[in-house]
């Protein structure tokens, strides 16, 4: 297991003419990334990429031992500074490309005169198994000629646009003039300052003896590597991590049911099993890890605190150890305070949350891995500005996953297919093993949620009862004749359980509610209602392209139903009032 990059993600605009010496132009261009000064001693070099961090980043990036830090260009390939910056970014260790093409592929090609041309894009292109092309129909198919040159334009700035609205830092090879031009190096420049306040830097494209201009904007900021960082450090034994890979690769393809699977490229599966399934199991045992905690500390929690309550009152209604009681109540309360305080500095609660999601994500991969398509979400949005959402680590660790398995399949493959091609059989393992494997788990899920659910709500019931029924008992008994000389123990007995017996009942409906057994039910009601209607679709597919998007319709699905079960549970973190 490669450990996961942290990737600061360069988008890229510039001129395709008039530009330096490409060597010198590269030169400057590696100068402005500043990772040699980085990877030699953690040097922020002045006026490059690492400089744009904010003063905690950059220590976080220094602490951060075991998760190495690479490059992620961003570029639409055309000629030019495009190709000269992306070919210098590759150069970087473990660096990546997206390619975000402003038009069809057939249609950009217009663009490129030369043979070589076009043989230098092929090649880039090449880079990405994933290219994102952000136009399905050619120009001329769509607008009558005297508007295609303003829809070609309008195309180049969508590409630049969204170039930069996903990268972390605009790095423009720009000459200074500001050009109207719509889709022009100054359209997406301005863009970039004005309307996302994305961190730029420009090298003046007619000297390179000019200092490269540095706009901060919205600093970069490297959070997510602390989460990112304590994934790749923690440590696994190795035996459980391998008893997990081969029980879930049973699971995936040895199950008797899934007999299609036998005709499977085993060039993949080998490539899902060393790759992508030992994350699987990683993630998947550090967010049981962090579940438990969770519910332990909770469980603790009410436990407790119930206890206090009862030892306290029982000392004051019987008269005895009043003081030793009042000792063991401070003891109490203080280790429930010291267990809620663990949890949050561990934070057991977003722990659990964060990796269940990355594990929810990893679960969908194999089968459009197995489809040769890209898998939803894979890109992170970017981490630039300091308003960082909770959990972003993972979308960012989920994308280097993808990314290790597809460039590590591609280095593995030999002369066979290069994917599972579209066949009646990839229908009919997908339907089985995603479908209605997930439709098992749903009915498992609400059976077990209904049964501790049931278990709660009734227990609560049957207790509070008790403590009216103790109550009643208590006003019964002292408007009997004689009641003065009634046993004081039973009197006080009863005074107990009508005071502690509603503690223990809202001690049982807040478990309930901490892991909202009841609404968890009926979420996986209308989960299994919704994967069966997908069933159905996925028994009458009839061509490749309704497979596909029936595959991101049911990624779609399952994405919106660990978001929800994610929302619901938010709210249950653990607090020091219970």
């Amino acid at each position: 297991m490669n450990p996961l990059s942290f990737r600061i993600k360069i988008g890229i605009t510039g001129h395709r003419k008039n530009l330096p010496d490409t060597t010198l132009l590269k030169i400057k261009v590696r100068e402005v990334l500043g990772i040699d000064e980085w990877n030699k001693n953690k040097t922020a070099k002045e006026k490059s990429v690492f400089s744009l961090f904010d003063d905690t980043s950059k220590q976080l990036l220094k602490k951060a031992k075991d998760t190495p830090v690479t490059f992620n260009i961003m570029t639409a390939l055309a000629e030019g500074a495009d190709r000269i910056v992306a070919d210098t970014v590759l150069d970087t260790t473990d660096a990546k490309i997206e390619v975000v093409l402003p038009l069809t592929k057939e249609d950009y090609l217009k663009d490129f005169n030369t043979d070589e041309s076009k043989s230098d894009f092929e090649r880039l292109l090449k880079k990405d198994l994933f290219a994102i092309t952000l136009r399905s129909r050619n120009i001329d198919e769509e607008f009558e000629e005297s508007k295609r040159d303003t829809a070609r334009k309008r195309a180049y700035f969508n590409a630049g646009k969204y170039i930069v609205d996903n990268c972390d830092v605009l790095l423009a090879i720009w000459d200074g003039v500001e050009s109207p031009n719509k889709g022009g190096t100054y359209q997406v420049i301005e863009y970039a300052r004005k309307d996302v306040k994305r961190p730029v830097i420009i090298i003046n494209s007619t000297d390179l003896q000019n200092k490269p201009i540095i706009e901060e904007g919205n600093r970069i900021n490297a959070y997510p590597i602390r989460q990112i960082d304590y994934f790749n450090s923690h440590k696994v034994s190795q035996k459980n991590i391998d008893t997990y890979v081969k029980n879930v690769f049973d699971e995936y393809f040895d199950k008797p049911h899934l007999s299609e699977s036998k005709n499977f490229n085993p060039v993949l599966l080998d490539s899902l099993k060393e790759n992508l399934i030992p994350w699987y199991a990683k993630a998947s045992l550090l967010a049981k890890s962090f579940k438990n905690q969770f519910k332990w500390t909770g469980q603790l929690t009410y436990f407790f605190s119930t206890l206090a309550v009862i030892i306290l009152l029982a000392s004051i209604v019987f008269n005895v150890l009043e003081q030793e009681a009042f000792y063991i109540e401070f003891i109490l309360l203080l280790f429930i305070f010291g267990l809620i305080t663990l949890a949050h500095k561990k934070k057991v609660h977003s722990g659990w949350l964060e990796y269940r999601f990355l594990v929810e994500r990893i679960r969908a991969t194999p089968y459009f891995f197995l489809a040769g398509r890209a898998v939803s979400g894979v890109t992170a949005s970017s981490n630039s500005g300091t308003d960082i959402k909770k959990g972003q680590w993972a979308i960012m660790a989920f994308a280097e996953i993808w990314h290790q398995l597809n460039t590590e399949y591609q280095k593995q493959k030999k002369e066979q297919k290069s994917a599972t091609l579209f066949n009646k059989e990839l229908i009919a393992y997908v339907q089985k093993s995603w479908i209605d494997g997930q439709i098992e788990f749903q009915e498992k899920y609400f059976r077990r949620n209904n049964r501790k659910n049931k278990f709660l709500e009734t227990g609560g019931r049957i207790i509070f009862a008790t403590a009216i029924a103790s109550a009643l008992t208590h006003i019964i008994l002292s408007w009997l004749p004689g009641a003065a000389g009634q046993s004081h123990l039973l009197h006080n007995m009863l005074t107990i359980l009508a005071i502690s017996l509603p503690t223990i009942a809202a001690a049982f409906e807040g478990l309930r509610r901490q892991s909202e057994y009841s609404r968890n039910k009926n979420r996986s009601l209308g989960m299994k209602a919704a994967l069966e209607t997908m069933r159905q679709k996925f028994l009458s597919v009839q061509d490749e392209g309704e497979f596909y998007r029936l595959l991101h319709d049911t990624d779609a699905l399952m994405l919106s139903e660990t978001q929800e079960w994610m929302m619901l549970m938010i709210p249950s973190e653990l607090e020091y009032v219970t």
